[in-house]
């Protein structure tokens, strides 16, 4: 899933590939290893004390691990030093695919069976399964499928903490770094275990949309951002990508302009971005100083602290339904309705851009298809069109 990663930062890259030393010694005819440690038992093997293994790994209960201690005479399976690594098997999945124009927005998220898809440069290293530690923060991934064939994306988060296999990787822990705008730390902990931190960025993109199958892909230009396998059923997409992430996104219609920044309290200033406490007052220029000191120092202005200013865009960005005021989500079935405005009431720049419509010299002509066959994604840039609650 190229975008995920593109917009996640999740896209790692490491140093090119080298010689990769044996995980474990080589085989040698030893008798048991005892076990010590809450995840003690199972079976192993031990060595003399000239045949020991001292900080090789082990095998203890629960498919994890632990490291070999030489403790006198003998050779002792310590499962109490290693971080846990056991990867959650990846389930089977049915790409079923089905209509995905509209807009979507993730409701759960399984990071669980995630693997890290490493690279150099354009070639794929390694795909190394992890043990999820925790999660925080709520992975907020948005789709908006347009019928011209458009496609924009957002996401933000998740913040993830998580272990894997040094092995797995072509260098050390510490050469992993993410591509992108998201971070990620990663440190060598016991047992040959990478410990990482990675933290999701809040970024959006456009580009157009295409399906295969149960397969959809959105490209920019000749950049691939994202490929999911996906089974829609009734108002619900199952979205599975290659690093093993599953997804569960409902259709959700977003609606609405950004209020003035005029128009809100201090408290709903700041949902707003381009909006912040605090204005210059007092008529003509003073609405365009930004400054407190040079506001004061004009003899027709004042600054006011209480107030909301800023400029705001004119219209919704995708991650700005249900956050930002004025920006909101139709739930459930919706349809368009209204009726739409005729072509002359469009200016020139915009004709083309509507159906029906095309330019004729200054004049904007023909006639525009009705409200109802726009599909509720596209409803909200057709003028004189809404989006309703769709008819039991």
């Amino acid at each position: 899933m190229r975008l995920w990663f593109a917009l996640i930062g999740l896209f790692l890259f490491c140093c090119e590939p080298g010689p990769r030393e044996a995980l474990l010694p080589p085989e040698v005819n030893i008798p048991p290893i005892e076990r010590v440690g809450d995840g003690a038992g199972g079976e192993g093997g031990a060595a003399s004390l000239d045949g020991c293994w001292p900080g090789e790994l082990c095998s203890c209960d629960h498919g994890l691990r632990g490291q070999i201690e030489c403790r006198g005479d003998n050779s002792v399976c310590n499962c109490d030093v290693c971080p846990p690594f056991d990867p959650t098997p990846l389930g089977a999945f049915e790409p079923c695919g089905g209509e995905l124009v509209g807009g979507w927005r993730a409701t759960a998220s399984d990071f669980s069976t995630m693997s890290l898809i490493i690279y150099s440069g354009a070639s794929v290293l390694e795909s190394c399964p992890i043990h999820l530690t925790s999660q925080s923060r709520s992975y907020d991934l948005r789709f908006a499928f347009h019928e011209d064939g458009s496609a924009a994306a957002s996401v933000s988060g998740p913040d993830l903490v998580f272990n894997f296999e040094k092995d797995c990787s072509p260098g050390q822990c510490e050469q992993l770094g993410a591509l992108g705008s998201g971070s990620l730390e990663c440190g060598e902990a016991a047992c040959g275990i990478c410990a990482c931190d990675m933290s999701g960025p809040g970024v959006a993109r456009e580009g157009v949309w295409a399906q295969n199958g149960g397969t959809l892909r959105i490209e920019t230009g000749a950049a691939l951002l994202y490929e999911a396998e996906y089974c829609i059923t009734d108002d619900q997409m199952l979205v599975r990508d290659p690093s093993g992430v599953s997804i569960v996104m409902e259709r959700a219609v977003g609606i609405g302009t950004p209020l003035p920044c005029g128009e809100l309290g201090t408290t709903e200033c700041g949902l707003n971005p381009a909006c912040g406490v605090g204005g210059c007052v007092g008529g003509g220029e003073c609405s365009t100083i930004e400054s407190a000191l040079v506001c004061s120092s004009l003899e027709s202005c004042s600054w006011d602290a209480t107030s909301c200013s800023g400029a705001v865009a004119a219209r919704c960005g995708l991650a700005d339904y249900g956050a930002v005021p004025g920006c909101v989500y139709v739930e459930g079935a919706t349809e368009c309705a209204g009726s739409a405005s005729e072509c002359a009431a469009s200016g020139v720049a915009d004709c083309n851009d509507r159906p029906g419509c095309v330019l004729d010299g200054e004049a904007c002509v023909g006639v525009p298809p009705p409200c109802s066959q726009s599909a509720p994604v596209d409803c909200e840039s057709v003028p004189g069109c809404h989006v309703v609650a769709a008819a039991p």
